[in-house]
């Protein structure tokens, strides 16, 4: 997955200058929704999808959705929190269902000493 991280982040830039540009993005008042975005797909890219980075990463994706919602009055400011909670409880719920991988166990070498 960590091999897709470059073209992902020039895509995902490229695509918000060309928002920018056509003056369909309110740069100022979504700075907290690419925040918490970036922190999300990091988090995804770099673990990749498995029962220990799902919450995380999809909980700020899930986050970063609900305030762009919000910015384009979609509900009002007091409902974010209460929609992020519902969502974040049916994330936890689906990593306790096959339908995510297990992390990955590290594998040891031969012939290394723990400290």
């Amino acid at each position: 997955m960590r091999r897709f991280a470059t073209p992902v982040w020039l895509m995902a830039i490229g695509l918000l200058w060309l928002l920018y540009e056509l003056d369909l993005l309110p740069v100022g008042r979504l700075k907290w929704s690419l925040l918490l975005a970036a922190i999300g797909l990091v988090t995804l890219i770099d673990q990749g999808v498995n029962k220990r980075s799902w919450p995380t990463g999809m909980g700020f994706l899930l986050a970063a959705l609900i305030h762009a919602l919000w910015v384009f009055e979609w509900f009002r400011f007091a409902l974010q929190f209460p929609l992020w909670l519902m969502g974040f409880g049916l994330l936890l719920a689906m990593n306790r269902t096959g339908l995510i991988p297990d992390a990955p166990v590290p594998v040891r070498r031969a012939g290394t000493v723990e400290h």
